[in-house]
């Protein structure tokens, strides 16, 4: 590896210690040595990633449901409504069970 990348990658990395109880502490080198990890630390690192993904998904899902909030009056999808969608597509595409 050449040494600008070399040193890329270390600049790229920082330490952070933390300290665990023993039964978390046996319980991260168990999940490290049952998923296949090659470290506690890189196990630590992919809970982290999937923490951020979470988080990322979650404010996607809010910023979307502020939207809806947000996108005019609000009708009841209840019964009737559907069957007037039912009839609003049989009668542009006829009763596909028809066909069958």
């Amino acid at each position: 590896m050449n040494r600008i990348l070399m040193k890329s990658m270390k600049s790229a990395t920082t330490t952070l210690n933390i300290s665990l109880p023993k039964p978390l502490k046996n319980f991260v080198e168990e999940q490290t040595a049952a998923e296949g990890y090659t470290s506690a630390s890189e196990y630590v690192r992919e809970l982290i990633r999937a923490a951020r993904r979470r988080r990322t998904r979650s404010h996607h899902l809010e910023s979307l449901l502020l939207e809806g909030l947000d996108s005019g009056t609000c009708i009841e999808a209840d019964a009737a409504y559907w069957r007037a969608k039912e009839k609003g597509l049989v009668d542009r595409w006829g009763d596909l069970e028809e066909d069958a």
